[in-house]
């Protein structure tokens, strides 16, 4: 591979997008980046140029493969997953790449089945597949594959079982009803029908109306008006007014419309259910831990290695605000955040032999060893990941005060009611205002946006950071592993002759920072023919912005960056200071940012890049990307401030380290496109597993269409109760009205939300300029 200067209207042979600085030349072929080369040539190799053919004019840049990334395979060394999590699907062409390069490798045709959008792949058929080779192929041209989370196709039956078994109920006391509407209102079959829907309704109840009221019953216990509450109260006193009317006239009045209220709220649920599971399929907490990078010290050495690979005795290094992935034992007093664990925010202290559990962020500025006391498969982290909630949680206040109103008026409705009607007619207002628009269709616009972002490599922790997502109106970016990719060490400026400690000391301070500046130099390390050893138990000490620093023999060595010299490396001593080395590093814009950087100027969204680089630098950047407000040399307490200073509540912060966490937490919304880096596990609202802007302009237009979607909801829940309550007061709220009006209206509001969310998988061009990995 050649690099040269790219004309302005060269376009990528691979993806077809514009070319933004040098390309790749490949054969006489350019390429915006080396994942598209090498995903060009895997495709010719294998004969699949076809995929050229079936793919829209332009796809997402390959750009994200990155072939150094520590990917864990220890998950086909056993019997393959049932179900695979696809990352990187783009279009058509890809989900069709996929499967053929499936039968290259040894697959049936029709042995995998690619779902893309749910973002998973049936592994039907397994025998004779050589599946590493398969997956490395599919990495290549940049579509991951992992175990889907461990969640199976099927985990909902208990909830499938109960919403069919309502459904056939339902629509069986509806045949029943029918018969009264239309006239059958005596006689022995008359009496038939009776007991048969009282009877269906009770079943209704039992088998699918319980649930309802202990979810209402958790709420409460929680100290939460929820709207399970009047859906509760609605079954409760809907199956009290039949079961009195049964008895006292033998017609079980509005049996049909209980039992269908019960099917439409378990329908509404398992929709919502099965959106939200395959969102987590798409890229669920575990496949990334298993892939994350962890620092290991075996024998002098310090290497990274993927979590999955972590087993009890193994020394793992933690630099300051990293994840401890399992449970482990320390070495020395070490100070530890356990807020993610247990909720408290004080500090707390471990002694050297004692144990720290899974989950624990290291504090303090020295880097801490620890012994792991198990592998990945039996800690408690992957438990936490799943459980981990939004950090901010949404305001239901409008939920609250539907709650409130329809409670009001039920009470009204009692109270006006003549008494041998108020059971009935007080069960009638609340299964007639049923707040499915609020209950199950908002959420489920939610979790349809959240499935919709995750194929775009957009993952959220929790769907209610749409809300705020939505608000947005300010971007504050980091520059080093935000903006920018490929840290590379370009010059090494030797000012004296490196001794065998002082390459120690030098290789020591690189192996505990997690900056990608320090993994750039311990690249270059590795290259060098000189034995450059690792101090076992060094003490290194980061200070976030500033660098590292240990002790060793009686003198201090530090590494940091100190204005335009770039990294310096010194020793400290009886003597005064004395300046080992100094080394130039380099970095490109990551594929697409530019032109994602003007789609949001466009679209009137202020950008501000801080950095704690240095200034020169920092305005290359932003002039490279057109923008205007940029900030060099800052530390984490100035970023907090710059964040701070303007519309914090309208503030986005995108960030890569533990120098932007003060800065993230002053944010509204806080995202990271570092998931090898542990830190940020906790830190942030949403992660980006694609390089660039792209997911993030996809989840700006997703926030501001599920916002949109919510308001339409909200005032279809008010204008439809006002005409129903109004109505009752009129005494027009006939059985035959709301056997119609409850679940007409709810099956609305549903197919309201499953249309304007609906899937978009043959438009790959539009999928292609949301951003992310493609084939």
């Amino acid at each position: 591979m050649t690099a040269a200067l790219a004309t302005p209207c060269e376009a990528c042979a691979h993806c077809a997008l514009p070319i933004e600085g040098a390309p790749v030349v490949v054969d006489a072929r350019s390429f915006c980046c080396r994942g598209c080369a090498a995903a060009h040539d895997l495709l010719h190799r294998r004969g699949l140029g076809r995929y050229y053919e079936l793919r829209a004019s332009s796809a997402a840049a390959a750009g994200a493969v990155d072939a150094d990334r520590p990917r864990s395979l220890a998950w086909l060394e056993g019997a393959p997953p049932r179900v695979l999590a696809v990352a990187g699907l783009e279009c058509a062409a890809c989900v069709w790449t996929v499967e053929r390069l499936f039968e290259c490798h040894g697959g049936a045709p029709g042995g995998l089945r690619v779902d893309p959008i749910g973002g998973v792949a049936d592994l039907l058929e397994a025998r004779g597949v050589d599946l590493r080779s398969f997956v490395e192929d599919c990495a290549a041209i940049g579509v991951d594959l992992a175990p889907a989370g461990g969640l199976e196709r099927g985990g909902d039956d208990a909830l499938a079982l109960r919403m069919t078994a309502c459904l056939v109920l339902a629509g069986n006391t509806m045949l029943f009803a029918g018969a009264f509407y239309f006239g059958l209102d005596e006689g022995p079959f008359h009496a038939l029908l009776q007991r048969g829907s009282m009877a269906a309704t009770a079943l209704a109840v039992l088998v699918g109306g319980v649930p309802l009221v202990r979810a209402a019953a958790r709420s409460l216990r929680r100290g939460v008006v929820h709207l399970d509450l009047p859906i509760a109260l609605g079954v409760g006193l809907g199956f009290a007014a039949v079961l009195l009317s049964f008895v006292t006239t033998g017609r079980a009045e509005h049996a049909d419309v209980l039992t269908a209220f019960i099917a439409l709220m378990l329908l509404g649920r398992w929709l919502q259910s099965r959106a939200l599971r395959r969102a987590r399929r798409a890229a669920g907490p575990e496949p990334l831990l298993e892939a994350l990078p962890v620092r290991v010290e075996r024998e002098g050495r310090v290497s990274e290695q993927p979590a999955a690979e972590v087993v009890e005795g193994d020394v793992l290094v933690l630099a300051r605000g990293e994840l401890l992935v399992v449970r482990a034992r320390a070495d020395a007093d070490l100070q530890a955040d356990l807020s993610w664990i247990d909720g408290e925010s004080e500090p707390r202290t471990f002694t050297a032999g004692e144990e720290v559990p899974a989950g624990a962020f290291l504090l303090g500025d020295a880097t801490a060893r620890l012994v792991a006391l198990e592998p990945l498969a039996a800690s408690a982290l992957p438990r936490l990941l799943q459980a981990r909630g939004d950090r901010r949680p949404g305001s239901e206040r409008f939920a609250m005060l539907y709650v409130a109103s329809v409670l009001v008026a039920a009470l009204a409705a009692a109270l006006f009611a003549p008494a041998e009607r108020v059971l009935s007619t007080v069960a009638a207002v609340l299964v007639v205002t049923c707040p499915c628009a609020l209950g199950i269709a908002r959420p489920l616009a939610r979790a349809l946006a959240t499935a919709r972002l995750r194929q775009r490599g957009f993952m959220l922790r929790d769907p209610d950071v749409l809300r705020r997502l939505a608000a947005v109106r300010r971007l504050v970016l980091d520059k080093t592993g935000t903006l920018t990719d490929g840290v590379v060490v370009e010059t090494c400026e030797t000012l004296v002759p490196l001794r065998r400690h002082e390459r120690s000391a030098l290789a020591t301070l690189v192996a505990h920072s997690a900056h990608p500046r320090a993994r750039a130099l311990a690249t270059w390390i590795a290259g060098r023919p000189e034995a450059w050893p690792v101090r076992p138990g060094a003490r290194v000490r980061e200070t976030p912005g500033v660098g590292v620093a240990m002790q060793a023999a009686g003198q201090r060595y530090t590494l940091g960056r100190e204005g335009e010299r770039g990294l310096v490396f010194s020793r400290h001593g009886a003597g005064g200071r004395v300046t080992l080395a100094v080394f130039e590093t380099q970095e490109s814009l990551r594929p697409g940012v530019a032109r994602w950087a003007r789609e949001l100027r466009r679209r009137g969204t202020q950008l501000v890049v801080a950095s704690g680089d240095r200034r020169a630098r920092v305005a290359a950047v932003a002039e490279a990307l057109g923008i205007e407000a940029h900030h060099g040399e800052l530390d984490p307490e100035a970023k907090a401030a710059l964040v701070r200073a303007d519309r914090p509540g309208a503030t986005l912060m995108l960030g890569d380290g533990i120098n932007d966490a003060l800065a993230m937490a002053e944010a509204a919304v806080a995202g990271t496109p570092a998931v090898d880096r542990p830190f940020v596990a906790s830190r942030s609202d949403f992660w980006l597993t694609t390089p660039g802007l792209g997911p993030l302009v996809a989840a700006l237009d997703e926030a501001a269409r599920a916002s949109r979607t919510e308001r339409v909801l909200e005032r279809f829940a008010v204008v439809y109760n006002l005409v129903a309550l109004v109505v009752a007061a009129l005494g027009g709220l006939s059985a035959v009205l709301v056997a119609v009006a409850m679940p007409l209206s709810s099956l609305a509001a549903l197919a309201f939300v499953l249309v304007r969310h609906r899937p978009t998988p043959s438009n790959p061009r539009a999928l292609a300029e949301a951003g992310g990995t493609a084939a």
